[in-house]
């Protein structure tokens, strides 16, 4: 689509392509810049990717580290030490980036990108990353979704679909409360933890990226029948779901004992279960129901009966 679409391919090949395209009857247009392949090679382009306490819209979240990766082997990291330490960090990124002409993320263009512009601006920062820089590898992802190439555009859920198993050990919506962590004991161990899963991030889309922005599909060489491997998709889904429900649940967590802090409660009462606040998340405690398990709309309609359709109905004031 001209910003967000990546050759992996030689520039003979790019030739080639452009020359059958115009002896079929249409024009194409590939910038030289969008060709990944001689971007890295060259040193002129990266992946990127960076942690945070939050989200843009939190006036409180600050930069945690970010990492680049010029080539499967050689990682830039930066990290803050400590919140004060935010706009050292963010001219050092500056310098690096701005001489780049690609720059490749998971998500980007909706988060990593608008983040740290946002805080090289609050820091007076001259430099923003540019739209014609950025190559989100995410936007393509969801295009080969919509084609049936692939189950699900989730990093981890493709990263499994294409058989990439990780060892980061700390998903990242976990990243804010280890931080904190950190903040609090400076424990090396916890520094690392956050670093390996900001540079697994980064290398582990190198490794993606021929195949998304080529949108190939890995060949099939098990005996499994189509159905089989149409569950095999579901599961995928519902693994991405499943992660998407927990990073919401992280940021409810925050905003609760963000709720704590103001009034002073440990405990919040609720009739369907006690919400009891940890020292970085929260916990609920169901309430003990004495009552047979409901299996049937029979038994459902028999337990109405004897509970709900038995308190007093709420009456309600007319309002003219």
């Amino acid at each position: 689509d001209g910003q967000n679409l990546c050759w992996h391919v030689a520039e003979d090949t790019i030739e080639r392509l452009v020359q059958e395209a115009y002896r079929q009857g249409f024009a194409i247009d590939i910038p030289p810049a969008k060709n990944l392949t001689r971007a890295l090679q060259s040193r002129n382009g990266c992946t990127f990717d960076i942690e945070t306490t939050g989200l843009r819209e939190n006036p409180n979240a600050h930069l945690v580290s970010a990492c680049i990766g010029l080539s499967k082997a050689d990682p830039m990291e930066f990290w803050v030490e400590d919140p004060q330490q935010e706009a050292d960090i963010l001219r050092q990124l500056a310098d690096v980036l701005m001489d780049k002409d690609l720059i490749i993320t998971w998500n980007g263009d909706r988060f990593d990108i608008p983040f740290l512009n946002h805080r090289l601006q609050i820091h007076q920062i001259p430099f923003q990353i540019q739209t014609a820089q950025s190559l989100d590898l995410f936007r393509i992802a969801e295009k080969m979704k919509a084609a049936g190439l692939i189950p699900a555009a989730g990093l981890q859920v493709v990263e499994r679909f294409y058989g990439i198993v990780r060892p980061d050990q700390l998903p990242g919506r976990y990243v804010p409360g280890r931080y904190a962590d950190y903040l609090d004991s400076r424990d090396p161990l916890i520094k690392q933890e956050i670093l390996q899963h900001n540079r697994e991030d980064v290398l582990f889309l190198l490794m993606l990226s021929p195949f998304i922005y080529q949108g190939t599909v890995p060949a099939d060489e098990s005996t499994q029948t189509k159905e089989e491997l149409q569950l095999l998709d579901q599961y995928l889904m519902h693994m991405e779901r499943i992660e998407k429900m927990l990073e919401e649940k992280v940021e409810l967590e925050q905003m609760i004992l963000q709720l704590a802090g103001t009034s002073g409660q440990t405990v919040f009462v609720r009739p369907y279960g006690n919400i009891v606040l940890q020292e970085a998340a929260c916990t609920v405690q169901k309430k003990q129901v004495n009552a047979p398990p409901i299996r049937t709309f029979e038994e459902l309609e028999e337990f109405y009966r004897n509970t709900l359709a038995n308190l007093p109905k709420r009456t309600w004031n007319a309002v003219e």
